[in-house]
């Protein structure tokens, strides 16, 4: 998930800088790297580095394009659509490698476009100096957090750390992202005294699937360098980033879906039907939104042994069969064949006939059928196709139950139940 690691890093660094008076509001270059905890001891060491920079305006439309220069060549800044100008350097595997692409030296951010064109600043880069211990959960805090009980607040740890550089500024960032809802469910810093934390009781979820970025920072300031008093910084940022679930109460489903052939996931909605298990008797039907890379945790509200169908609009149907609601289930996984165009839950010509019509289209153009688009890559083409034919004939496990799950394609994407 290293866009992820990426946004940890952005969303720590921005309150690193102050405001200026100046229309550019702060302007940074950012020597990140990366790591993963596993274990209750300190990280192997990082699996990769990266090299970002980024320029934010106070308002938006000021700067709409723009580029980096210096002792890199010339990079392009990408436009957010907002108030930032954003370069993303490739991941990087050590640090000679990082220096040799990225050197020490002076860049200078050129606005090319945009009310505030043509204008610069320029920021001096000193060699790589990373702080002097790496960040991660210790005194047994990560090893807690792995199935920890719900709605119980969890407190954790970390060392503090030095800078093998000149005096520069040192900050600690801890953030938490809740995969199963896609939100950040904490996030908090400080100074290098800042070594310890808590996870509030109504953010620890049942049946919910967490990640978190610690963040160790050693960063220059570099004020008036350009673009009036916007104050500009060079950071190098080591984060550690962690992976735990919240174990499921009794009542708690939860477990994660994988789309077959289909690598856009997030958000995606699927209909979940649950029945009194061997029965025919609907207990409750709801749509839920997947989380980050499909997890989901629902609460049917009923009790006892229930079967479980999960529906998408392009996938057949899956169920899930005696799951028993007296204890908490974590693992009900699933995954969904894809192909069925139309939402019938079977693969076949009708189906066939719809890949068939939208065949080497494109969205936004005319003949596109973002049903017969079956991995979602924007185009109908010869991989659509060898989904439907690897899955033809497929039938969703409701097909022989006497109600039939359908999910049909509803306003604004949203399924619902046919």
């Amino acid at each position: 998930m290293q866009h992820s690691c990426k946004a940890f890093v952005t969303a720590s660094l921005i309150g690193l800088t102050l405001p200026g008076s100046a229309t550019v509001s702060t302007y940074y270059i950012n020597y990140y790297r990366s790591q993963y905890q596993t274990a209750d001891n300190a990280p192997a060491g990082p699996n990769y580095y990266g090299f970002s920079a980024f320029l934010i305006t106070s308002g938006p439309s000021e700067a709409t394009a723009g580029n980096l220069t210096g002792a890199a060549g010339s990079l392009p800044m990408q436009w957010d659509n907002g108030t930032i100008l954003v370069h993303y350097g490739p991941s990087q595997n050590s640090i000679a490698e990082m220096q040799a692409s990225y050197p020490s030296g002076n860049y200078t951010f050129n606005i090319t476009a945009g009310p505030l064109a043509p204008v610069s600043g320029t920021l001096p880069v000193a060699a790589i100096h990373y702080p002097n211990r790496d960040p991660w959960l210790d005194s047994g805090t990560y090893g807690a957090l792995q199935n920890a009980t719900a709605n119980v607040a969890k407190p954790v740890s970390w060392g503090t750390f030095t800078s093998t550089g000149a005096q520069p500024f040192r900050a600690t960032s801890f953030n938490v992202v809740d995969m199963t809802e896609i939100s950040l469910a904490h996030t908090n810093g400080g100074d290098q005294t800042y070594v310890a934390d808590t996870l509030a009781a109504n953010k620890m979820k049942s049946g919910h699937r967490y990640f978190y970025g610690l963040v160790f920072n050693s960063y220059y300031q570099w004020p008036n360098q350009g673009f009036g008093t916007a104050q500009g910084s060079v950071s190098y940022p080591s984060q550690t980033t962690g992976y735990f679930n919240v174990k499921a109460n009794p009542g708690t489903i939860a477990g994660k879906i994988t789309l077959e052939a289909n690598p856009y996931i997030n958000g995606k909605n699927i209909r979940m039907i649950t029945r009194r298990a061997g029965t025919n008797t609907i207990l409750d039907t709801r749509v839920i939104s997947l989380g980050y890379e499909g997890y989901y945790a629902f609460e049917p509200g009923t009790t006892g042994m229930v079967d479980v169908y999960f529906k998408g609009d392009y996938w057949i149907t899956k169920k899930v069969t005696n799951i028993n609601l007296g204890v908490g289930q974590d693992n009900v996984n699933a995954t969904l064949f894809n192909g069925d165009c139309n939402g019938d839950d079977v693969v076949d010509l009708t189906d066939y006939t719809r890949v068939l019509l939208a065949f080497n289209s494109i969205s936004g153009n005319p003949g596109f059928d973002v049903s017969a688009d079956l991995n979602g890559d924007g185009t109908v083409d010869l991989t659509d196709y060898t989904i439907l034919v690897t899955n033809f004939n497929k039938l969703g496990r409701a097909r022989g139950d006497s109600t039939q799950v359908r999910v049909t394609q509803g306003r604004h994407g949203v399924p619902t139940l046919g």
